[in-house]
């Protein structure tokens, strides 16, 4: 069995770097973070003694293989819509001595969930950080045979997916719903984020990022801490179908428990439907911009500038129904782990720009947490209380920066050490607007990625 993880793990590392299979490029992270995340399954589904374990968007084999080498049930399928992915997983089942137990199909889970050879024939479904609850429990429910389970790993509250997901469990008529807390991944059983005591606002004071590089700067002048523990968190916004840029972040990432993106995902830029597949691959939770609720038909291009507006009408028209999807999921605002996480300010979660210590102090009034993450103005930059305690800060853009560096802007919030680190990287600005230029996307936007501005 340890033979078997230790050679997904290793493959994993070496295909990565080519076909983007996890943020995570360390293997005591993988384990971590991917391998034992997997097995809080085994106290679930070793006693039901399960014979077959179906897992749905399995991409780097989470949580289907570390369970089919523990568990070791006559039958496991692997899943996943995107070929490479698939071609991946053969590979780590032929390398690991898995052949005849355990099998990888490149489709789509609704069109298993239609197949009368799958349906309801799995006496377990898994899925992790693959779509909503509601979305999953309408795919996957149908596909377990009766007196089978449904386990999804979430990440989001689980009262508010819950809710959702209810009317679709009662019309499928589901069993019993449990819900079990393990822990943030790593992180010793019981120990959970815990919000900090709400503080109403006082008078607070910018706090601006000052890099001395384009690349890998230091911490932002000043104490932006929170304290919040046991967590460690990725923080991108404004990514504008900027798929190197993404890239670029991704692969100087450390490891993380989760990545969070605050809005504008897409819009300018030209690889939309790829940028979004790609946060759908790592799991990242987040909210809607303007510029996402733009893509979506929405009014908000009605005060786009031209060169915006001409680039939302291509952006419209470009976008497959997955992405409208997943943006359409999107939610205005959403609280996690003691933050308040908004695409424009707290108090106006789409429009309104955080540009100044009034602005900044009334959107810290509306804050029901401790702290706040907002993007919209490309500038990284946090907002203090007069002690030097964190109220609300921005990661920057990390698609198309206007602080006057090009390189991609990110936040890093190590909150076991109580530190919040903003990080640039470099990545290929010439070959994104080379991309641009071929769509005919407007000339000004390709040539201010060039100047961070």
């Amino acid at each position: 069995m340890r033979d078997v993880l230790d050679g997904h793990v290793r493959l994993l590392l070496a295909w990565t770097t080519a076909i983007n299979l996890t943020a995570i490029r360390d293997p005591a992270g993988v384990a971590r973070l991917h391998v034992l995340d997997s097995l809080v399954a085994v106290s679930l589904l070793a006693p039901r003694g399960a014979t077959g374990i179906l897992d749905l968007g399995s991409g780097g084999g989470f949580p289907g293989l570390p369970l089919a080498a523990v568990l070791a049930p006559a039958r496991t399928l692997l899943v996943d819509s995107i070929a490479k992915k698939v071609v991946f997983l053969r590979t780590v089942v032929e390398a690991t001595g898995l052949e005849g137990r355990v099998a990888a199909e490149a489709v789509r889970a609704e069109a298993l969930a239609r197949d009368p050879r799958d349906r309801e024939r799995w006496p377990v479904v898994t899925a992790r950080a693959v779509t909503s609850l509601a979305e999953l429990v309408e795919i996957g429910l149908p596909l377990v045979a009766p007196g089978g389970v449904l386990v999804a790993w979430k990440r989001s509250p689980m009262e508010a997916e819950l809710a959702a997901a209810a009317p679709t469990l009662a019309a499928l008529r589901a069993g019993n719903v449990t819900v079990r807390h393990p822990g943030p991944r790593g992180a010793p059983a019981g120990r959970r984020p815990t919000p900090r005591p709400h503080r109403r606002a006082v008078p607070a004071r910018p706090c601006r990022a000052s890099p001395a590089s384009p690349v890998n700067s230091g911490p932002v002048a000043g104490p932006c801490c929170a304290t919040l523990p046991g967590m460690r968190v990725a923080v991108l916004s404004d990514i504008h179908a900027n798929l190197p840029a993404l890239d670029a972040v991704l692969a100087a990432m450390p490891s993380v428990d989760e990545v969070w993106q605050l809005g504008d995902v897409v819009g300018y830029g030209p690889e939309p439907d790829d940028v979004v597949a790609r946060l759908r691959e790592i799991g990242a939770l987040g909210v809607r911009g303007n510029h996402d609720a733009a893509a979506l038909g929405g009014p908000e291009i009605e005060s786009f500038n031209v060169d915006a507006r001409n680039a939302m009408l291509w952006t419209r028209a470009t976008i497959n129904d997955e992405t409208r999807a997943w943006l359409g999921a999107l939610p205005e605002r959403l609280v996690r782990a003691g933050f308040t996480l908004v695409h424009g300010s707290p108090r106006d979660p789409i429009w309104e720009y955080v540009t100044s210590t009034p602005v900044a102090r009334a959107g810290i009034a509306a804050m029901e947490t401790a702290g706040g993450l907002h993007g919209h103005t490309h500038i990284p930059i946090a907002y203090l209380e007069d002690d030097g305690r964190l109220e609300t800060m921005s990661p920057g853009s990390g698609g198309q920066p206007r602080d006057g560096i090009p390189a991609a802007s990110w936040l890093i919030l190590d909150t076991e050490a109580g530190s919040a680190t903003w990080q640039r990287t470099a990545y290929d600005v010439a070959g994104v607007q080379r991309e641009m230029s071929r769509f005919s996307l407007p000339e000004r936007l390709v040539a201010r990625l060039a100047y961070g501005l």
